[in-house]
Order: structure tokens, then C-alpha cells, then sequence
């Protein structure tokens, strides 16, 4: 879900998702059609309390990314370009059949 905010406040018009599996993972693509993050944002990306807007707290990513290892799992940057992001989930298959 936080994905889908940040993209929208980024300008997107459109969310793609995508959802496969590789071994015993799931694994989650998020992409969007907006303007791709800005190369000085990338490096701080999932960084707690650090953002490109100043009304932002910078938590969002940082939790989703804690949330993730904490799941045994992962959250990256895929790609990212003046045609949009894509950001890759993966967690282990168990913790989406219970």
C-alpha cells in the first residue's frame, strides 16, 4: 500500500503488480509509470526519517523494508528510469498461506 501512495504522489497514473514464485518464495512486483525516483534520493531510499518532500516523515519505505527482513524476506529497488519504478518483494510462500 505504500507503494502505491508514494507512486501516486509521484505523479503515476498506473500500478502494475505482479506476483510469482521462485523456490519456496513469493515474490512481488510493484511497478508504475511515473517519473522514476531522483538519482540523489536512491542511495537513502529506505533510510529512516529521510525524504524528497518536506510534509513526508520518510518512514514509509524504511518500515516496509524492516517489515520485510523482519518476514525473512526482501524489499529493493528493481529499476527505476524517466518511465516509472518497479520495486521487488520477496517472502517466504509461508507467510502468505495460513
Amino acid at each position: 500500500l505504500n507503494l502505491a501512495r508514494n507512486a501516486k504522489a509521484a505523479g503515476a497514473s498506473a500500478l502494475t503488480i505482479d506476483v510469482w514464485q521462485a523456490g519456496h518464495f513469493a515474490v512481488i512486483d510493484i511497478s508504475d509509470n511515473g517519473p522514476g525516483i531522483d538519482k540523489a534520493l536512491k542511495p537513502h531510499l529506505f533510510s529512516a526519517f529521510y525524504s524528497g518532500h518536506k510534509s513526508n516523515t520518510g518512514l514509509g519505505l524504511a518500515i516496509a523494508k524492516d517489515l520485510s527482513l523482519a518476514m525473512g524476506g526482501e524489499l529493493r529497488l528493481s529499476r527505476s528510469s524517466s518511465h516509472g519504478s518497479e520495486f521487488r518483494l520477496s517472502v517466504p510462500q509461508s507467510w502468505l498461506v495460513r
